[in-house]
């Protein structure tokens, strides 16, 4: 699942008139998206990558007995979060936030 992309709002992230670069930095270091990096990139599928949903085979090898009507449940939410994140269009924030927690690690 998509979880450390989409617990915030991204627009409101990038809305940087009047905002001090301190304040953006604090901003991105303050989403779930650094803390998970933080623990290791390898953790995490860049933007366009997390956008694949599985085929219906994967879910079902993933799950197996589950009935036929929850199978398709889980399609569809992979399906509405894949959607939402193609739409938020994470890519430049991606990379600024994975650039920080590489700066930090430096620092510490």
């Amino acid at each position: 699942m998509n979880l450390p992309f989409l617990l915030y709002s991204w627009d409101s992230i990038r809305q940087t008139v009047d905002v001090t670069d301190d304040e953006l930095t604090d901003k991105y270091q303050n989403t779930a998206l650094y803390a998970t990096l933080a623990c290791g990139p390898k953790y995490v599928l860049e933007p366009n990558r997390a956008l694949a949903t599985p085929s219906t085979t994967d879910i079902e090898s993933r799950w197996p007995g589950l009935p036929p009507d929850q199978v398709e449940a889980v399609e569809r939410d992979f399906a509405t979060e894949s959607s939402v994140l193609e739409g938020f269009q994470l890519e430049n924030d991606y990379k600024r936030v994975k650039e920080l927690v590489a700066q930090d690690a430096e620092r510490f």
